[in-house]
């Protein structure tokens, strides 16, 4: 080690100077040539202020903290792959194997990373900085990561590589280890900020909800004597919970995105006040008391708030949820169905009992969040009700287990009539998700992609009319002299073929609906028909004869163009309305998330004193900073109604509020919130009013689009008709038919009342 004070030999250096140096070092060596000489490379050291020098060491942290974030996805992951271990797969000792593997490289990674973070702390000790609040965050971090090493994921890996050849395979205390190393690292990937906050939040949610389904599992089928630990497990649950929601309150940080931190505030509060974890006790103590029914019954609502605690926090994850519980469905119903027909060929049934078991286990795993009502079309007198998804689930499962228990008692006629109705319900389950996963798919991705694919099929339909109308000028060329050329044959044949595909392709497209590119096709059939006829006279050395199927191709072509391009226009109007609907509702719902956790910081200010008030600042100044960051979306409503004078007092209210509060001045502080709660609860309303107005707009141009749809599907069938040859007359009649009672148009008045703002409706 170099012991070298450089203040001695360089007086006069300032901060931001940077210092470049090498060492030469020499040995005594007594020969001829003397002593040998190493020289190190030049190095380079920039004198920082202490400010300087402490946001550099947080850079380096945030850099470590990336990394176990890195490591928690890992275990995260490992946990889920553990779960679905079968200890009686040919596979399951290999798998335990590699996963052992995994474990020792994570363990090494994390013992690697508390090593940085130690070296982090001798910079900060030979510095003569360790006062600083960093140097304690550090070591406690440092601790963290050695002992999740040791005792956690050192202990998962020992436990798979004793499943190779162990005489009873049971992986669950591994996949416990597991668990509790992924669940301490989301601790410290907390303090990586927000962003991570709110990953962690809904990673540890989808578990905990996952946990309860599989205790709600073994609650269906337990002996009395899995009582205790049965109960002993959903305490372990609710503990966790508190745990999760302590931490995430406890590493809250105000320094960025302060609409992002509310929205976690809020969703904390949400599982708070609803008393989640005391629910899920009351649960273990039915279980404690051999009731387990009552358990399973009790502890089945619990999972629905974890199991919707991520959709506000990944936008999508609702949809993504949805469409793999319908592949789940798919896999369920086919099941079902090879089983039934099984169970009526059968002699045996007992043999399928396990069989039976099993769907019903995927079943009661699966996760179902609420299915929301449909949204109300526009002539719909009453608003629709939630579909009964949950009822029918629960149907299933019971059904499946009378099934199951049937088959072991080699009752066919009862066990096939329990399977028919299991696969009804599940059908019926499998059409509410689809049509709530269409509805997500809007919400989600709006008509983005009908957008995209209209307008893929306006430029090639472009591109096929200017090479018909190039064709078309060379026969006019080749009848002129008499010649057929080769090439202008090969060309139109190369373009009727191209067009054959791409009318499959667009017959096949699941973005955009049959109806409304029934009149592309139908012009693309002309175009064929066309095509082949000017094929025929070319090929015949008739180049003039094939200038009129020519010109009629070109001419549907030109047709079919314009229609496309139509199609463009609609689907970019109705995809920027939607949009515009989905940032009113955003605003919406920020508002209201403001008012909410404005009343919460009311009810701790009133209660506040001198030691717990100064902890309230950070909420206050945050929720000043969300009406900040709110009021570009606001700007979207206010030319349709003031939000903006009355969201500027809620401001200036909430900074007074925010300097009493600094002053000390708690019940000063709760006087002034209230008025500015009452300011934002008005900005609230009028926003939620525009919100309404909006999608009932919406609605009405998605049913100017279907009808517009519609009519050209029927211009197009009529078409055919005038066109066509056979039975016209019988043609016609199918095509017409009246309109029904419901779809006339909404009144002027009504339509007037709901955009102007004077309605009630909601």
């Amino acid at each position: 080690m170099l012991d070298w004070d450089y203040r001695k030999d360089l007086p006069d250096l300032q901060i931001g100077d940077s210092v470049s140096f090498l060492v030469e070092v020499s040995d005594k060596y007594p020969g001829e040539d003397g002593a040998h000489t190493v020289r190190t490379e030049t190095r380079r050291i920039t004198f920082l202020s202490r400010e300087d020098y402490l946001a550099e060491v947080n850079k380096q942290m945030d850099r470590l903290l990336t990394r176990v974030r890195t490591l928690y996805r890992q275990q995260r992951a490992a946990h889920e792959l553990a779960l679905g271990l079968d200890p009686a797969a040919e596979s399951f000792v290999s798998i335990c194997q590699l996963e052992a593997i995994r474990q020792e490289m994570v363990r090494e990674q994390l013992v690697t990373t508390a090593d940085e973070v130690q070296a982090l702390l001798d910079d900060l000790a030979a510095n003569q900085v360790t006062d600083a609040v960093e140097s304690d965050s550090l070591a406690a971090v440092r601790d963290a990561l050695r002992t999740i090493a040791a005792d956690h994921v050192a202990r998962a890996a020992d436990l798979m590589r004793a499943q190779v050849g162990a005489e009873k395979r049971d992986p669950q205390p591994a996949i416990g280890a597991i668990n509790e190393a992924a669940r301490e690292l989301a601790g410290l990937v907390l303090q990586r900020g927000i962003e991570a906050s709110r990953e962690v939040y809904a990673r540890e949610t989808r578990m905990l909800a996952g946990e309860l389904a599989r205790l709600r599992l073994r609650l269906l089928t337990a002996s009395p004597d899995e009582a205790e630990a049965l109960a002993k497990a959903h305490e372990d649950v609710a503990a966790w919970t508190d745990d999760l929601l302590n931490k995430l309150t406890a590493g809250m940080r105000y320094d960025n995105k302060a609409l992002a931190v509310l929205g976690l505030s809020r969703g904390i509060h949400a599982l708070r006040t609803s008393k989640l974890s005391d629910e899920i006790r009351n649960a273990a103590k039915l279980a404690r008391e051999g009731r387990m029914a009552d358990a399973a019954a009790a502890q089945y609502p619990l999972s629905l708030p974890l199991i919707e605690a991520e959709f506000p926090m990944r936008a999508g994850s609702d949809y993504a949820l949805i469409r793999d519980l319908r592949e789940q469905l798919t896999f369920l119903i086919a099941e079902q169905q090879q089983l039934q027909t099984e169970s009526g060929e059968a002699e045996n049934l007992a043999t399928l009992s396990q069989q039976q078991a099993s769907l019903r286990n995927r079943l009661v795993l699966a996760a179902l969040p609420t299915v929301a009502a449909p949204r109300a079309r526009l002539f719909e007198l009453e608003l629709p009700e939630p579909p009964p998804g949950h009822e029918l689930r629960l149907k299933t499962e019971a059904l499946m287990g009378e099934a199951t228990t049937q088959l072991k008692a080699n009752a066919k006629a009862e066990a096939l009539a329990s399977q028919t109705g299991a696969i009804a319900a599940l059908k019926e389950l499998d059409a509410i998700l689809t049509g709530w996963s269409n509805e997500l798919a809007k919400k989600t991705l709006g008509v983005s992609s009908q957008v995209s694919d209209a307008s893929a099929r306006a430029g090639t339909l472009e591109q096929f009319e200017a090479r018909q109308i190039a064709l078309l000028e060379q026969t006019e060329e080749a009848a002129l002299d008499e010649k057929n050329p080769k090439e202008v044959i090969e060309g139109q044949q190369a373009l009727l073929d191209e067009i054959g595909i791409f009318a499959k392709e667009i017959s096949d497209s699941e973005s955009t609906p049959a109806t409304s590119l029934l009149p592309i096709l139908g012009r693309l059939e002309v175009v064929g028909e066309a095509m082949k006829e000017a094929l025929t006279t070319l090929r015949d050395n008739r180049a003039e004869e094939a200038l009129e199927p020519q010109e009629q191709a070109a001419v549907a072509l030109a047709e079919a163009t314009a229609l496309a391009q139509n199609q463009v226009a609609r689907f970019t109007l109705l995809q920027q309305l939607i949009s515009f609907e989905q940032a009113v509702a955003n605003a919406s719902d920020g508002m209201a998330d403001v008012v909410g956790g404005q009343n919460d910081l009311i009810a701790a200010t009133k209660v506040a004193d001198e030691k717990s008030l100064p902890a309230l600042l950070a909420p206050q100044k945050n929720l000043l900073q969300c009406l900040t960051d709110i009021a570009p979306a606001l700007d979207l409503v206010a030319a349709r109604l003031d939000v903006g004078t009355p969201l500027v007092f809620a401001a200036s209210d909430v900074e007074d509020a925010l300097m009493a509060m600094e002053d000390d001045d708690a019940e000063g502080a709760a006087e002034i919130q209230e008025i500015a709660v009452e300011s934002l609860a008005k900005v609230n309303a009028l926003v939620a009013e525009v919100s309404v107005q909006t999608a009932y707009v919406a609605e009405i141009v998605e049913y100017l689009q279907d009808a517009q749809s519609t009519a050209a599907m029927l211009s197009f069938r009529q078409r055919q008709i005038r066109e066509g040859e056979g039975d016209l007359l019988k043609a016609q009649k199918t095509l017409w038919h009246p309109m029904p009672p419901n779809t006339a148009p909404p009144s002027p008045r009504w339509r007037a009342g709901l955009i102007s703002g004077n309605s009630t409706r909601r």
